[in-house]
């Protein structure tokens, strides 16, 4: 158990190859793995309508190319929302896989264009440079989720973690045993459409501003509102104390921001 501990305390690229199942002979995950590669764009005022239209019409019959040949599993733009001039980022593109060695970024941009449009003009790559900037990329692995049938998406809150020194196997924990099965409450009282648990993997290093997040999913602006948390508490947990479980929390991690996305376009 202690050799266990120190594992779960050591940088991202050990927590990776944990993740991967390298170090643990017959570890699995308790859901389908699934990896994310996140975009952060910024689009400077008045480029907007530009960028959505390039991304509409050249981009994403791109990515349908990359989900038909089994490369991503989808592919999501989003706005951010209360997003102003002076914020790093304003809009966020998100491809998932199904499994690490997929993530790998060896996709022949040029080759996708003439697959998914033969007829267009590889000028577009030059001017989606011009309309965006790419602020960051980061790749995350998704630890644990739940989710309605059918539910669409439309809406998804975003709370980025940053894990207390050693805290890291006790805060998974937390999430898993605490908060997934209030959640799920929620889910099945149709106040939620889904959430989530991803572990930051790369880049990686002490000076990251995160280490998990969380999504809160929801199908329409007005459901945000909804749900009683204390409420789906006693329907999770009978009898437990509220106050424990967020002293419990409060010990392992530290809430750094949280930013509502709303989803734009899919290859879905």
């Amino acid at each position: 158990m202690r050799y266990l501990n120190l594992l779960f305390q050591k940088r991202n690229w050990i927590s990776l190859l944990l993740i991967l199942g390298f170090l643990l002979p017959g570890f699995s995950q308790t859901t389908p793995a699934v990896f994310a590669t996140v975009t952060l764009q910024k689009v400077e005022p008045g480029k907007d309508k530009e960028f959505l239209k390039m991304l509409s019409e050249n981009w994403k019959p791109m990515h349908q190319v990359r989900k038909q040949s089994g490369k991503i599993t989808n592919w999501r733009l989003y706005k951010v929302l209360f997003a102003g001039t002076n914020d790093e980022y304003n809009y966020v593109t998100v491809s998932y896989f199904d499994s690490w060695a997929k993530t790998e970024p060896n996709d022949d941009w040029p080759e996708l264009l003439k697959k998914s449009n033969p007829k267009a003009d590889q000028a577009i790559f030059a001017r989606t440079t011009e309309l965006r900037k790419i602020v960051r990329q980061s790749v995350y692995s998704r630890v644990d989720a739940t989710a309605a049938n059918n539910s669409p998406i439309k809406f998804v809150e975003i709370d980025f973690m940053k894990v207390k020194e050693g805290q890291g196997a006790e805060y998974v924990k937390v999430e898993k045993e605490v908060w997934k099965p209030l959640h799920q409450v929620l889910v099945t009282d149709g106040k939620r459409a889904g959430w989530g648990l991803w572990q930051l993997i790369l880049p990686g290093g002490s000076q990251n501003t995160h280490d998990y997040v969380t999504s809160n999913i929801y199908s329409s602006y007005g459901q945000m509102a909804e749900g009683n948390y204390e409420e789906a508490f006693k329907k999770a947990h009978p009898g437990k104390d509220v106050t424990e479980a967020l002293d419990r929390t409060g010990k392992t991690r530290s809430l750094v921001r949280s930013e509502v996305w709303e989803l734009i376009d899919s290859t879905n």
